[in-house]
């Protein structure tokens, strides 16, 4: 079975890439069936978990399909960010002071008087062309025309459904491309290469496969996680569209994980979770 394992708010702080939350800053509660809303500092795992090392000799087992839907209404959300290289509202008010003659200080150099009616006409014409391009090149900023120094930053929300074994993490992250009905699925570790998923503007859903190979004499198992279409979408068997290989200790129950990333605290997924036997 899975249990759900909600986040204090206020306490925990889920990660960047994978959600995780450390278990001392969650509430468990037993997952009853069909569907349930998770928040970003929320996420569901299996809790028995598949055992490597009862795996025959030289032989593969291949785990229940796990039937996945996800429900999401907003895929994305701004948050505001300091613009960069945009000097800051109290700076340029003093650089236009400046520019007006005000706050000048420092010392003073003295220069002889320039006695207009002598010296060349070359230099009073050179002279007055420098005034008129400082002059042009030099305007009094308008208090009100200081840009804005904040702009919002688009933050796309990712679903992660994973393997763990031990404190290793294996699996895709799934987002919707531009408010539409494709989902694009990538690797965690971006190792290869992602995939393009059909589904509705709101719901996508898919099947994991968990393939392990009997451990060899280091107790290390040969682990294959594959990404399925649905059986409803599809003839049977479904076909694979992703794998993702890694290697795992024979010692060390595989479970499967849903969190989130980059979810704020105003956004929210469901998730529908289903064994294909």
């Amino acid at each position: 079975g899975f249990m759900i394992y909600r986040g204090v708010p206020g306490v925990n702080a889920p990660s960047q890439a994978l959600g995780e939350l450390n278990p001392r800053n969650v509430v468990p509660h037993a997952w009853k069936g069909g569907s349930v809303s998770l928040g970003g500092c929320d996420f569901v795992r299996q809790q028995e978990g598949f055992k490597p090392n009862f795996i025959p000799e030289a032989g593969t087992s291949t785990f229940p399909h796990l039937w996945v839907r996800i429900a999401c209404s907003s895929w994305s959300h701004r948050e505001k960010r300091a613009a960069k290289g945009v000097t800051s509202r109290h700076s340029m008010s003093s650089i236009d002071g400046k520019l007006m003659g005000a706050d000048l200080q420092g010392p003073t150099l003295d220069l002889p008087p320039v006695n207009e009616g002598q010296g060349p006409q070359t230099l009073k014409m050179m002279q007055s062309q420098d005034d008129w391009d400082i002059g042009r090149t030099l305007p009094v900023r308008a208090s009100n025309s200081v840009p804005d120094l904040t702009y919002a930053e688009k933050i796309e929300h990712k679903v992660i459904c994973a393997v763990i074994s031990g404190d290793m993490w294996y699996g895709i992250r799934i987002g919707q491309r531009e408010r539409s009905s494709i989902y694009d699925v990538e690797e965690l570790s971006s190792e290869t290469e992602g995939i393009c998923l059909g589904g509705s503007p709101t719901e996508v859903e898919f099947e994991l496969l968990l393939r392990v190979q009997a451990p060899s004499p280091c107790g290390i198992c040969c682990c294959t996680l594959v990404v399925l279409q649905a059986e409803g979408a599809c003839s049977h068997p479904p076909e694979s569209l992703m794998e993702v290989s890694f290697d795992a200790s024979a010692e060390e129950p595989l479970h499967f994980h849903i969190s989130s990333s980059h979810f704020d605290s105003n956004s929210t997924y469901s998730v529908d979770l289903n064994w294909v036997l």
